[in-house]
């Protein structure tokens, strides 16, 4: 079942998203697969404590809130705190580290996603 429609019509920002391949380049850094896909989102530009997703206790600025599929239409069915997500124009940082992950789900299943970053 898509997202409920309350939710859905809030989400009128845009993310690009970029999935992990499980490598690393030379320098140490993530290596991602595909490119980066777009995602339609709400953003919210709070200071939050959060648990982060190593369980520590960490402080999330920016939460974003994203639909269970992709712009275009595929499936959003996994989101790690190592894929990489970057965020509009005027945000700062512009990809900023993913602090926790957590599922929306309802009786039908998964609806969606928080990010915390």
């Amino acid at each position: 079942m898509p997202i409920p429609l309350t939710l859905a019509r809030h989400l009128k920002d845009q993310v690009l998203i970029a999935t992990w391949d499980g490598t690393f380049d030379a320098a140490g850094n993530h290596g991602y697969a595909g490119g980066d896909k777009a995602a339609q989102c709400k953003i919210d530009q709070e200071t939050k404590h959060v648990t982060s997703h190593e369980g520590h206790d960490v402080v999330s600025n920016t939460q974003v809130i994203l639909r269970e599929v992709y712009a275009d239409g595929t499936p959003l069915s996994s989101l790690t705190p190592s894929d990489r997500i970057t965020l509009p124009a005027g945000y700062l940082p512009q990809q900023p580290p993913i602090q926790r992950i957590d599922r929306l789900t309802h009786d039908f299943g998964l609806y969606g996603w928080k990010v915390w970053l």
